[in-house]
Order: structure tokens, then C-alpha cells, then sequence
């Protein structure tokens, strides 16, 4: 049996980090969760739909008895422990078990425990995804800004024009574009030229999930298919859409 011991802030931070990119499709339940690395001094969450991909990490003191171990957990099981959480002020541990044929989250001081069948399939292999991703285009830029700048590129857009995605580009400063919509904000630094039209709502979603970082590294890869956000100990990946 496999076992990681988490108090309550670090899971509700993690998963608050990634889960909203996991899959919510059943016929993919090997990606329908997210996967949780721990080592003596290193600890992990992954989650990815196949399209967009969120990972965040820190040091941390494991337990004496803590062995290197990875444990997928279906995103129910997070969800629903989430919900528990976030309803008490105790500073609940979060025990979660992976047996050979089963996954658990024991919330000990809670009393309660979320069990599902061990998923088969194994994770995609996350880490060829971020050391073969290799930033062509680089920007440094406030997190506020951003969002307040893909805000006032939506004001105006149907939903059918959101579907068609937003075009950012990345010169002296960074450009957002949606069809006959236009803002730009500075960035603090950049490397290069490039631009990538990515879905809107990945985008949202990922500005969100980011720790409130005052400053976020934006960057294409050299094909300008990926965006990455990132920022402290987390990373955004969105594959970017057809032109």
C-alpha cells in the first residue's frame, strides 16, 4: 500500500491549482483525476485534459516514513473532499491511500473517507510534455493586467466569436485580439517575437488557478502550438488552436 500524508492548507492549495484542468470525460478516466508525486523533499500535482496541462510543486518535510511515491486520485474524490475541507476550521490531515485495487482520501478529524477503484491506465507522461517544451517567445507581465486585459477583449464578443479563440501576441508589449477586438498591456521584459491563438476559456480558467503572483512569465514554445503561464512553483500549458 502506498500512502501520503498532507495537512488540509497544502491539498486545498494544490488541488485549487490544478484540478480544474483534469478531464471530466469517463471514456478517459486515466486522466479524469490528478496524479500526486511525493518524495523526501519534493511534492507534486498534474492534472491534464489532453489539451491543457496544470502542475504545481514545492519542498516540503515529509514524514520519516515517507517513500517516493505517486498516487492517481479520481477528480471526485478530490472534489467531494475539497467540499469538506472547506467547511471546517480544523487543520483536518489528509491521509490518501492507493492499494492494488483501490484509491482512498481519509479525512482523519473528519471522519470521513472517499474510495474508488484503482484506474488501470497509467498517467500520460507529463514530464516529456514540459522538458520537451522549449520557450521560443517570452514575456513578463502582471497577473492583473492580463486578466483585466482578456476581460475587455471579451466585452463585446459573442459566445460564438469567444469559440474562435484569442490571439495573443507578443512583441514590445503583449496583444490580446479577438475578432475586430484589440487591448495591450506592457510586459516588463521580453524575449522575441511570436503569437498563438488559444481557446478562451482555457485561458480564463488558467489566469485564475494562478497563484496571486504580482508577476507571471508568459511564453510560446518555438512552433507557437503551446502557451505556458507561469509563475512561483506552478506551470499553465495550453495547447493553442488551429489558425
Amino acid at each position: 500500500m502506498s500512502t501520503i500524508i498532507l495537512d488540509k492548507n497544502t491539498f486545498l492549495t494544490f488541488t485549487r491549482h490544478t484540478i480544474y484542468a483534469a478531464s471530466r470525460r469517463d471514456s478517459r478516466p486515466e486522466i479524469a483525476g490528478a496524479l500526486i508525486k511525493a518524495r523526501e523533499k519534493e511534492l507534486m500535482m498534474i492534472a491534464t485534459d489532453g489539451h491543457r496541462m496544470a502542475i504545481i510543486g514545492k519542498h516540503w518535510q515529509a514524514l520519516a516514513s515517507q517513500t517516493p511515491t505517486e498516487i492517481f486520485v479520481p477528480l471526485w474524490i478530490l472534489e467531494e473532499a475539497r467540499k469538506v475541507l472547506n467547511q471546517t476550521k480544523d487543520n483536518a490531515e489528509v491521509q490518501i491511500e492507493e492499494t492494488d485495487f483501490a484509491v482512498c482520501i481519509n479525512l482523519r478529524e473528519k471522519i470521513k473517507n472517499f474510495c474508488d477503484a484503482k484506474v488501470k491506465k497509467p498517467f500520460p507522461n507529463w514530464q516529456y510534455v514540459t522538458t520537451s517544451y522549449q520557450p521560443h517567445t517570452i514575456a513578463i507581465v502582471e497577473r492583473k493586467m492580463l486578466i483585466e486585459t482578456l476581460r475587455n477583449v471579451r466585452a463585446n464578443c459573442s459566445i460564438l466569436a469567444a469559440r474562435k479563440g484569442v490571439r495573443i501576441k507578443i512583441e514590445s508589449q503583449v496583444t490580446l485580439e479577438m475578432l475586430n477586438n484589440k487591448a495591450s498591456l506592457p510586459s516588463k521584459t521580453s524575449s522575441g517575437l511570436g503569437e498563438c491563438l488559444v481557446d478562451v476559456f482555457y485561458l480564463k480558467q488558467a489566469l485564475q488557478a494562478l497563484s496571486p503572483a504580482k508577476e507571471i512569465a508568459l511564453s510560446f514554445s518555438e512552433s507557437g502550438k503551446v502557451v505556458m503561464l507561469r509563475a512561483e512553483n506552478e506551470m499553465h500549458l495550453i495547447a493553442g488552436m488551429e489558425h
